[in-house]
C-alpha cells in the first residue's frame, strides 16, 4: 500500500538566530522562511494556508523492552522544544519564536517536522528538515523573571470555577509569556504538567501545547480526561516559560455519572432588567448535542411566550437568546415577577433535565 503522504513539499529557505548564528542555542530567538512547492521545486503562489511545526532537540537513544526478541539500540527524536502554527500566503511562510533553557547543551543536529494545509482548496503540504545545528546557551540575553499567566477551563472556555463536568471531558489550559512557553521534557522538574488531586495523579502536557497561529507567546493546552470518578475534583497545572520561571493554577470541578443530564444553573443577565436580558444555562455534558424548550410564564402560572433550540456541539455555557419585551410580547412588560421553564434533551443519550428561573422586570 502507498501512504497517503502530500505531494507538495514544504522546503526551509532560511533559519538563522536573531544574532545571524546558523547554531540555535538555549534562549535565542529563531527565524525560520520557507515556502510550499510543487513537484518540480516551484513555489506554488496560490497556497494560502497553515503550517504547523515541530522542532525536535538532537536525537537521542532508546532502546527497546527485549520482551519477545533481543533488546537493540536505535535514535529517535523525542524532546519537543517548540509547537506552534504560523500563516502561509502566496506560499511562503516566516514565523519565530525562542528557544527554551531546557536542551542538551552538545551541539549536534535537530529536527523540524512541518505539515502544511490549504483548507479553501483541498491540498495539503509536508517536509522536514535537518541542515541546522542546535547546542549550545545564547549569551547577552536580557534578564527575564516575569511567570507565565495560566488559565484551567475544564471541557471548554464559558467553564466556570467549582462547576460540574461529566467523568470523560477535556482540560483546557491557555497560558501566555512574552517569551514562549517551554515544553521540552529534557532536565527534571519544569515539565509542563497537571496534578490531579494533590499528588494522586500526574499528566505530562508538553505533547498536547500548541501556540497561537503567527504568535510564539500564547498557546494552549486541550487534554483529553476519561474515567473520572464522581465527587469533587481539583486539578492543578504547573508551567514554566522558555526562562524557567514558574507559575501553577488551580481549578475545582464536581464530576457527575455523566449518564443523566444536569442543568447546574439557569439564569439571566441583567436581573432584574427593563426591556432586554440575556438567558443562559450551564450544564454537566459539555460537547453534547442538545434540545431545549424555554417557556414564560407570568406569575400567576398563564404561558406567554415558547421558544425551541437545537444546540449542536454546546457548550458549557450556552447562550440561549436575549429577550426583549417589546419585539417578543408586542408590548413593555409591566413590572413584576415572570417564570422562565427551561427543559433540555441530549441527543447523545436522551437524557433530560428541567429547571425553573425567575425574571424581575422593572419599569
Amino acid at each position: 500500500m502507498t501512504l497517503a503522504l502530500p505531494t507538495n513539499n514544504i522546503t526551509i529557505t532560511s533559519i538563522k538566530t536573531a544574532n545571524g548564528s546558523d547554531t540555535l542555542k538555549a534562549l535565542s530567538t529563531v527565524i525560520v522562511k520557507g515556502e510550499v512547492q510543487d513537484e518540480t521545486d516551484s513555489r506554488i503562489t496560490s497556497f494560502d494556508g497553515t503550517l504547523e511545526t515541530t522542532l525536535f532537540d538532537k536525537e537521542v537513544e532508546s532502546v527497546t523492552i527485549g520482551k519477545n526478541d533481543p533488546a537493540f539500540t536505535f535514535k529517535e527524536w523525542i524532546n519537543a522544544l517548540y509547537r506552534g502554527k504560523s500563516s502561509i500566503k502566496e506560499g511562503a511562510f516566516e514565523f519565530e519564536f525562542i528557544i527554551p533553557k531546557n536542551l542538551a547543551y552538545t551541539i549536534g543536529k535537530g529536527k523540524l517536522s512541518l505539515y502544511a494545509s490549504d483548507k479553501e482548496k483541498q491540498r495539503d503540504a509536508s517536509g522536514a528538515s535537518s541542515e541546522f545545528a542546535i547546542g549550545g546557551s545564547e549569551i547577552n540575553i536580557p534578564a527575564d523573571q516575569i511567570p507565565p499567566a495560566v488559565e484551567l477551563f475544564m471541557g471548554d472556555t464559558t467553564f466556570i470555577n467549582g462547576g460540574v463536568t461529566s467523568p470523560n471531558t477535556t482540560l483546557v489550559v491557555r497560558l501566555e509569556d512574552a517569551s514562549g512557553i517551554n515544553i521540552s521534557s529534557y532536565g527534571i522538574g519544569n515539565t509542563l504538567v497537571a496534578v490531579l488531586d494533590s499528588e494522586d495523579q500526574t499528566f505530562e502536557l508538553s505533547d498536547y501545547f500548541e501556540s497561537n497561529t503567527d504568535d510564539f507567546t500564547s498557546g494552549w493546552v486541550h487534554f483529553p480526561l476519561s474515567g473520572l470518578t464522581p465527587g469533587n475534583h481539583t486539578i492543578t497545572v504547573r508551567a514554566w516559560d522558555t526562562h524557567n520561571n514558574p507559575a501553577q493554577a488551580t481549578i475545582d470541578f464536581i464530576v457527575t455519572d455523566g449518564k443523566v443530564l444536569i442543568i447546574e444553573s439557569l439564569g439571566n443577565t441583567p436581573n432584574p432588567f427593563e426591556n432586554e436580558t440575556r438567558i443562559f444555562f450551564t450544564h454537566n455534558r459539555s460537547g453534547d448535542d442538545l434540545q431545549a424548550m424555554l417557556s414564560i410564564y407570568s406569575i400567576t402560572g398563564q404561558e406567554m411566550k415558547t421558544y425551541d433550540f437545537n444546540i449542536p456541539e454546546s457548550s458549557y455555557q450556552v447562550d440561549l437568546m436575549e429577550i426583549n419585551g417589546l419585539t417578543d410580547f408586542g408590548k413593555k412588560l409591566p413590572g413584576g415577577v415572570y417564570l422562565a421553564r427551561l427543559a433540555v434533551r441530549s441527543l447523545s443519550n436522551g437524557s433530560k433535565s428541567e429547571r425553573v428561573t425567575k425574571l424581575i422586570v422593572v419599569n
